[in-house]
């Protein structure tokens, strides 16, 4: 799993690339109930700041919630 969302995290700010999308608000919904299932890697933890900063993900969680 390290692969999988370290190296995409190296490249860019989201898990796609450039743009924000469903994956990075599904990654980061895990994370903000299991921070241990995903890699310790300082990328990972840039990563869940930026997008639980996000406005976008604050509406999806209010949505589910």
């Amino acid at each position: 799993m390290d692969r999988r969302i370290v190296r995409p995290l190296e490249c860019g700010p989201y898990l796609l690339g450039e743009r924000f999308s469903g994956a990075d608000v599904l990654v980061a919904s895990v994370a903000q109930w299991s921070r241990a299932a995903l890699p310790k890697a300082e990328p990972v933890d840039e990563y869940l700041a930026r997008v639980t900063s996000r406005t976008a993900f604050k509406r999806a969680l209010a949505r589910d919630g």
